[in-house]
């Protein structure tokens, strides 16, 4: 079974983007997070999830976004700027969190979790003096990362505050260099600084199974007694949207399905009550539609 740090209930420090539209999978990833580590969040969000999440003890809220209407998925330039302008806001509740402490963890709000790091990695996290934790894509398609980008900008660890602020600059200009939004610059930054990686079991998209080369992840992915395995590992989390509206294919449909289906056969009490979380959430997005 995984490591049993969940029995000291270790801290973590973590931030995400969170509006209106994404409300929903925040609190699934809330539920989920929160059911191994007692989490401090930093987050960048819209009025009306100001108002929702600002009470709450261990959330810092910061109002910074006025909408999420673009998109990243769609051939727009006007949504795709928009983007952008959304995805820059992330680095706020970054500095707000180095000021106060020595790293944060930045997780898009998709983003759940089935499992507890190892102690190797959580350890990692929390003491190592690496600049920065990065998240492959492990995509095994090499042409497609030129272009969007060697790491995932949905999961990264900073540790410095030099390494958020040539992230942030490079990021600013992403049009310049032809760059893919925020995400791309990251593999940029990481060449001046002193960083690390987060292994293939965290943060796993359908990205890293969706080709011919990539299928037989797909088939390692099992219920084995009441925890999930990938590729022979633990699994710790995956990246996939479940309930927000998205103007271009869910291209992960069928890995949150198969996921669904493994902690409905799980006896884990713990996936019981991220099954449970997933339902609420999708049916009261539902209800406000």
């Amino acid at each position: 079974m995984p490591d049993s740090n969940t029995q000291i209930n270790l801290p973590l420090i973590c931030g995400s983007v969170v509006t209106s539209e994404s409300l929903g999978e925040f609190y699934i990833l809330k539920d989920s997070l929160e059911l191994f580590y007692r989490v401090t969040w930093y987050l960048a969000v819209d009025s009306f999830v100001f108002n929702k999440l600002s009470p709450l003890s261990n959330i810092n809220a910061y109002f910074v976004i006025n909408h999420d209407i673009g998109s990243h998925g769609v051939n727009d330039s006007h949504k795709n700027d928009l983007h952008m302008a959304l995805m820059i806001k992330k680095f706020y509740p970054c500095l707000r969190a180095l000021l106060e402490h020595d790293y944060i963890l930045l997780l898009d709000s998709d983003i759940l979790f089935v499992s507890q790091f190892s102690d190797k990695v959580y350890k990692h996290i929390v003491h190592s003096d690496v600049d920065a934790i990065l998240s492959p894509h492990y995509s095994e398609d090499f042409k497609l990362e030129s272009q969007v980008g060697r790491f995932n900008g949905g999961m990264i660890c900073v540790k410095s505050l030099l390494f958020l602020n040539r992230w942030m600059q490079l990021s600013l200009n992403y049009k310049v260099n032809n760059w893919y939004y925020e995400q791309q610059p990251i593999e940029f930054a990481a060449r001046e600084f002193l960083t690390s990686e987060f292994p293939i079991n965290c943060n796993i998209g359908w990205w890293r199974m969706n080709n011919q080369n990539t299928h037989s992840r797909f088939k390692s992915l099992i219920l084995d007694g009441n925890y999930i395995r990938f590729m022979g590992m633990f699994a710790v989390c995956f990246h996939v949207h479940t309930i927000k509206s998205l103007e271009y294919t869910n291209y992960g449909a069928f890995l949150i399905c198969h996921i669904v289906s493994m902690l409905k056969a799980s006896s884990n009490p713990n996936h019981d009550i991220l099954l449970n979380s997933i339902a609420s959430n999708m049916l009261q997005s539902w209800i406000l539609e």
